[in-house]
């Protein structure tokens, strides 16, 4: 996996580094050199630090985590139109989606039917298929602890979400926590995790919906 572009925003002093990760065969190595150099003179004038350095590095985004999680809020969408929350998730192996649900806790008159755990069930239950250790599951909002201990129980292999938890009790006026990290931190099994991804175009749901409605 080669660095191919490296940019830096600066706004009220606050300065972020964003490397984009490419694993396309052939990635050239003079873009790889070229964003070192640009790193390595960021360090030099103070505005990154290593530690920032080795966790863009990190960053394990694939090209397709945008487009699944589209499809995610999309559900989440739908949900608010069927008459529940915000909430969408869907589960995908080898690049395509095998599985979809969003949230139901209104229609199916079951407060634990959220997107993941509603999700989780019926797969199981339709395929006889309860490791899941080679799925990724995309979410709207970050899981819940019900949730991410349903993760933890069928060994999901990734899990990839848009808002954060805290943002989703922010906007309740709630403090709110990384309720999906406690839970992983402290179970034998513990998914990859990628936090972030179209944030705010999850963020936008959420708000849209709260400002009318209280949390069930």
């Amino acid at each position: 996996m080669c660095i191919h572009y490296t940019a830096v925003d600066a706004h009220q002093n606050d300065y972020h580094i964003r490397v984009v990760t490419d694993a396309v065969a052939g990635s050239g190595k003079e873009a790889q050199e070229a964003a070192l150099r640009a790193m390595q003179y960021l360090q030099r004038d103070a505005l990154i630090t290593t530690a920032d350095v080795e966790s863009a590095l990190a960053d394990d985004t694939t090209p397709e985590d945008e487009t699944f999680m589209r499809e995610a809020i999309r559900l989440s969408k739908l949900a608010v139109e069927h008459g529940n929350e915000p909430f969408g998730a869907v589960l995908v192996k080898d690049g395509k989606i095998v599985f979809s649900n969003e949230n139901q806790i209104y229609t199916r008159h079951d407060p634990t039917f959220h997107g993941e755990a509603g999700l989780i069930r019926e797969f199981c239950e339709q395929t006889a298929i309860t490791d899941l250790h080679e799925y990724t599951l995309y979410s709207s909002c970050e899981p819940c602890f019900m949730c991410s201990g349903a993760m933890v129980w069928v060994k999901l292999g990734r899990l990839v979400y848009g808002a954060s938890n805290i943002e989703l009790e922010n906007i309740l006026g709630n403090k709110g926590c990384n309720c999906s990290k406690m839970v992983f931190d402290n179970s034998f099994w513990k998914p990859q995790v990628t936090e972030g991804i179209l944030r705010d175009e999850s963020l936008s749901v959420l708000n849209t919906y709260f400002d009318k409605h209280a949390k069930g």
